[in-house]
């Protein structure tokens, strides 16, 4: 295992299990009083957004999804990504990928104290990106930055990735500004900072609508959402990545986030190292049932491991129904019944143990489904709900048959964590197979996504279950535009 493969596990192993885990109650106050939720922010003459004073507002220190996610309020990144995940230029006026190379030029831009925007300041942001809690896991694949001149720099990847500009997403800031998590660095975003709660508008990014933003502490609040409907705030987002739905009293909108939970094989298990074994499973499972009814609608179902909304797999067909389910057990040679009329080949019996975290609700009521399901089939699966101490263990030890899970990935859909030997969800999957090996082809830009698509569809080395949707909620009369989970990627555009 190489440094660089250890330190990305461990990145994943930490992303992996914390989407796992319910949240925990911060501690109960009562919010500050304020207009009531039926207001509208005309009234209050000011957007309002939440941020923790306990963390910093330095995305490369910050900590607090809420404060993370204000890195796009007071900056500006090379690019950003849209609905269909495709990258959008802000600073950058060009990209090229060739091979393990990124070149980017930049377009000529100034930060909010006048000064030009060079390659320097993009080298040293990265510097900074690559060692944060916010970014660190998304640049992991990019070795170095170098300036090549005043407006170009060049970016070396571990290895290819067609899809790499999507990943140039970390806040640029003014060089050796951001060395202090006490500081706010010199950034470029539509808003500057007038004082320590309260968000001006750019002199020089002047794109944004709204002229003030006010910033109020949750950090003591029992949820965000609680805040917001006393009228305190004018916006927060709900995740739901402990596991459950808490009906908000606001208006409320659906985003789909980038959360793909599948169901995880242990390849090592003799009947599921055949790909039709896995393949008759996931026909067998109902996953527009699980997004619909499991997930309560806070979620859309997906067969392929890309998030339904990628332009570039759009328009592929990855059909499975459960019309298919026996042919692949026919093709397998599990159709006989073995002990206790459960199916069998004549010498293994289609037993399984599915793993799943007891303390979230979406997931194990998916598991229960899913085992039903099977059994219905004539298999015979059991579900082995545990803590969430429980269930890291065993999926790092590998110490399963089956498993649901759930992994954030980043906007290039990079499968990494999959198919890299050293990548927590790898365990279980033949790194060498099949399917690893075409995705690889598919960076290298040898094989399409929808050639990839067809290799996994056969090969099935994991199912994709479904990819979550999270909830914004705000005030009435607020205005807002929201396309991914990067919640203020279009604050310009706001209004109230």
């Amino acid at each position: 295992m190489t440094k660089f493969k250890a330190v990305l596990s461990l990145i994943l192993i930490l992303s992996l299990f914390l989407a796992a885990c319910s949240k925990q109650p911060q501690e109960v106050t009562t919010a500050p009083s304020g207009i009531s939720a039926l207001d509208t922010d005309v009234e209050q003459n000011a957007l309002k957004l939440p941020f923790s004073v306990n963390d910093s507002l330095n995305p490369f220190f910050a900590l607090s999804e809420v404060n993370s996610q204000l890195d796009a309020v007071l900056f500006q990144p090379l690019y950003k990504i849209d609905s269909n995940y495709n990258e959008v230029p802000v600073l950058a006026s060009n990209g090229v990928v060739k091979g393990n190379l990124i070149t980017v030029t930049l377009n000529e831009a100034f930060f909010s104290d006048k000064s030009r925007i060079t390659s320097e300041d993009v080298v040293y942001s990265f510097t900074k990106a690559s060692e944060s809690p916010a970014y660190g896991t998304l640049l992991s694949s990019i070795k170095s930055a170098l300036v090549r001149d005043m407006s170009t720099v060049v970016f070396e990847m571990v290895s290819n990735n067609e899809f790499a500009l999507s990943l140039l997403t970390f806040p640029i800031v003014k060089n050796m500004t951001a060395e202090d998590e006490d500081t706010v660095p010199v950034g470029s975003g539509p808003f500057v900072m007038a004082d320590s709660n309260t968000l001006k508008k750019s002199s020089v990014n002047k794109n944004a609508k709204l002229e003030r933003i006010e910033l109020v502490d949750v950090s003591k609040a029992i949820n965000e959402a609680y805040v917001l409907q006393t009228g305190d705030i004018s916006f927060c987002f709900d995740s739901l990545h402990g596991g459950a739905y808490n009906k908000i009293n606001a208006v409320t909108r659906s985003v789909l986030m980038n959360n793909l939970v599948y169901l995880g094989f242990n390849s090592s298990n003799r009947a599921l190292a055949d790909p039709n074994v896995r393949a008759a499973i996931a026909c067998a499972v109902d996953i527009e049932k699980i997004a619909q009814n499991a997930y309560g609608g806070n979620a859309v179902a997906s067969r392929l491991p890309f998030n339904p909304n990628w332009s570039k797999s759009k328009d592929v067909n990855a059909v499975l129904n459960a019309a298919s389910t026996l042919s692949y057990l026919d093709k397998s040679g599990y159709n006989k019944l073995g002990f206790d009329s459960i199916l069998s080949n004549g010498e293994t019996l289609l037993e399984f143990k599915l793993l799943v975290n007891k303390d979230n609700k979406f997931r194990l009521e998916a598991a229960q489904m899913i085992s039903q399901a099977l059994n219905d089939l004539g298999m015979k699966v059991t579900v082995n709900a545990v803590s969430f101490e429980s269930y890291s263990s065993a999926v790092e030890k590998g110490s399963f048959d089956m498993y649901i899970g759930e992994v954030k990935l980043g906007a290039d859909m990079n499968l990494d964590t999959f198919f890299f030997e050293d990548g927590l969800c790898s365990i279980g999957i033949d790194t060498e197979g099949e399917s690893a090996l075409a995705y690889s082809e598919v960076l290298s830009s040898n094989m399409t996504v929808e050639a990839f698509s067809g290799v996994f569809m056969r090969d099935i080395p994991f199912a994709p279950l479904c990819f979550r949707t999270g909830v914004a909620a705000y005030l009435r009369g607020v205005n807002l535009n929201i396309e991914t989970d990067k919640w203020y990627s279009n604050i310009e555009q706001w209004s109230y």
